[in-house]
Parts: structure tokens; C-alpha cells; sequence
């Protein structure tokens, strides 16, 4: 019997192996430091015929992994190889020869590209920032002046020099709130987590983010969000990238996938 445990045990473990090798998650050593990361997902390498590398932006890296894992269970033998960071190294990246299947953003992003993509950009999926509070909403936020100078509440936005904490920005502003959050991080996690248990009244995020705790908080609605549309610009057409830039536009699948991820398709506007 004890054999018998042991070997079960050592095939688990090169199960395991074998997975992490197919699935795993490498970050590039850019010259330069530079904030890129790369993840690899399927056994393809780079030129491949049944591989797709596309550039994205850091946010997207959750809705990424699910989105392009959904697609592999419709299409075995596809693999996909990430490149997420700012936008302005992917625009640089591409000026420099280093051309990706696709790259996806937002539509101003896309727009400081060099290089023309093979056709006319089309529609991934779009975010939007959210207020949110703790369910129940103990402390009765029900508009950003709760952001304010003068607010009793605790508050929380991300930090400028990233892109939540940029939408952020923008949201405030528009609302004429001269904000003075209690919290300000680099830190999505910490901003999720101190809503859901309550250490924060209440934070702005997109909705994406939000989406690991939605059974824990709720959104109240407030005029003027920021919407952020996310477009897909093939630069290498053929093969299976075009099969993923239909499935994504098309499939039920893909569809269920990015609301599951935070997101919404075209369809859902």
C-alpha cells in the first residue's frame, strides 16, 4: 500500500512539472529596467505557426490570462506569449521592428503607434471606473464628495503613476471633487481588500479590479465615470491570430469570459 501512495504522489508531482513548464510565467531582463514582463502560455515558441504574441497594457494581464485560456480550450496546440507594460515602451517596441500579432489598448494608445496595422482596429472589450463600497454600505457613500478635503470618510484611489490611479484622476476631476484620499497606493490589492473587509469606506476602481470581491462590496452608481475601450490592432494577419480576433468579436464563449474577467464586449454596451 505504501508503494502504491508513493507512486501516485511522484506522478502528481511530474503532473505538476509538466504544467509549469507548459504554463509558465517569465519576466524579461530589459535593458534599461524598463517595467515589461513577459508570460508564456502553451508549449509554442516565439515563431511558431499556432503561437500569438501580443503586447498589452500591465491591467490587462488578469483578463489576458482568461480570456486567451478560454480561447486554447476551443483551439489546442495555440499558444500565446504576453508582452505587458506601459504604453509607451509597447509603441517603442514596435518602432524598433519588434512586432507583435496583436497588440491591444486603449484607441489613444493605439494611436502612438508607428507602424499600420494590417486592418483597421476593432473592439476587444471596455472597463469602467466604479465607486465601491463595503456591502452594505455602512457609512452611506453615495457620491464622490466623499473624496473630498473635508470628508469623514476613509477613502481610497491607486497612486498617480499608474494607470487606475491616472482613471482616478480623471473621475474626480470631472466631478469637480478636490480630492484628498486617505489612501493612495501603488497597491490594487490593498485598495480591493481594505473595501471588501472595511478598513476603507471607499474606493474607485475599475471594474476589472473589482471583480475579485464583488461578492463582498457594493457599486453605487455616480454620473460621469470614466469608460475605458479597449481595441484589438492586428499587425501580423493569417494563421491563428485571425481566429482569435473573430473568436473574441463572436463566440458566446469569449463573451461569458470577459464579464467574467471584469470586462465587457461590444455586445453588452
Amino acid at each position: 500500500m505504501r508503494r502504491v501512495v508513493v507512486i501516485a504522489v511522484c506522478a502528481v508531482l511530474v503532473l505538476i512539472l509538466l504544467v509549469g513548464v507548459g504554463y509558465g510565467i517569465r519576466r524579461v531582463l530589459d535593458r534599461g529596467g524598463s517595467n515589461v514582463v513577459t508570460r508564456t502560455l502553451g508549449q509554442g515558441q516565439a515563431g511558431d505557426p499556432n503561437t500569438i504574441s501580443i503586447y498589452a497594457p500591465s491591467q490587462l494581464s488578469k483578463p489576458l490570462e482568461r480570456i486567451t485560456t478560454a480561447f486554447q480550450q476551443e483551439h489546442p496546440g495555440t499558444t500565446f506569449q504576453f508582452t505587458l507594460g506601459p504604453a509607451s515602451e509597447l509603441a517603442k517596441r514596435i518602432q524598433e521592428g519588434q512586432i507583435p500579432s496583436i497588440y491591444i489598448d486603449s484607441a489613444d494608445s493605439l494611436q502612438t503607434v508607428k507602424a499600420r496595422p494590417t486592418a483597421p482596429p476593432v473592439t476587444f472589450g471596455y472597463d469602467w471606473v466604479q465607486l465601491a463600497v463595503r456591502r452594505g454600505n455602512p457609512k452611506q457613500v453615495r457620491n464622490l464628495d466623499a473624496f473630498g478635503p473635508n470628508s469623514a470618510i476613509t477613502t481610497g484611489t491607486c497612486a498617480p503613476d499608474i494607470f487606475c490611479g491616472q482613471a482616478d484622476g480623471r473621475v474626480l476631476q470631472s466631478a469637480g471633487v478636490n480630492a484628498a484620499p486617505k489612501v493612495v497606493t501603488s497597491n490594487v490589492t490593498e485598495l480591493t481588500t481594505g473595501v471588501a473587509n472595511g478598513s476603507i469606506d471607499a474606493v474607485l476602481l475599475p471594474r476589472s479590479d473589482l471583480r475579485a470581491v464583488i461578492t463582498l462590496i457594493e457599486t453605487p452608481p455616480f454620473p460621469n465615470t470614466y469608460r475605458i475601450d479597449y481595441q484589438m490592432a492586428q499587425f501580423q494577419g493569417g494563421g491563428p491570430a485571425d481566429q482569435f480576433v473573430q473568436w473574441v468579436q463572436t463566440a458566446p464563449t469569449a463573451r461569458q469570459t470577459l464579464r467574467f474577467a471584469g470586462l465587457l464586449s461590444y455586445y453588452d454596451q
